[in-house]
């Protein structure tokens, strides 16, 4: 029809050809042969190891490998760093514990025993509060401090160690 057939195709058009004077059933035929020698002589980039058979599945694309790669090295030093941390914290904690345990120093506050009373509730483990200016009924609600359990409250002193 317009000169072109399966067998022979062209490599390319030829120079004198503008967008003006190419007509398009030329410009389709060149785009399909193009097509056709691109899908006949497909090159692939295979990442092989020798003694191993060749890489098949998502990880045989590089580009998912690259990414990959970043998100394992972001990951490991980040969490690295993480792990790092918190055995460093954990042995520091343990040093200053240990210190204020052999110099014996009792907290003040609360003797030692880790918890004093409530000052929010002194014990009572409820507090009155009224939103309302002239109540009928006495309303007791459970103390936000120590929570309506026991009364008492870690020391702030000691942080509840029972050394300071």
């Amino acid at each position: 029809m317009n000169g072109c057939s399966e067998e022979d195709p062209q490599s390319s058009p030829p120079q004198s050809w503008s967008c003006e004077h190419t007509s398009p059933g030329i410009s389709q035929c060149w785009i399909k042969s193009c097509l056709t020698f691109v899908q006949s002589r497909a090159i692939t980039i295979e990442m092989q190891v020798p003694g191993r058979p060749p890489a098949t599945g998502p990880l045989a694309n590089p580009g998912v490998r690259a990414v990959g790669g970043v998100v394992a090295t972001f990951a490991g030093a980040f969490g690295g760093l993480a792990a790092v941390t918190a055995i460093a914290t954990g042995v520091s904690r343990k040093v200053v514990v240990s210190r204020l345990r052999a110099s014996g120093a009792v907290c003040y506050l609360c003797q030692g025993r880790k918890f004093v009373t409530c000052r929010t509730c002194g014990g009572d483990k409820a507090i009155e509060w009224q939103p309302l200016a002239n109540p009928g009924v006495r309303r007791l609600c459970a103390c936000p401090t120590c929570g309506g359990k026991t009364g008492l409250q870690k020391c702030n002193n000691c942080v509840g160690l029972g050394y300071a």
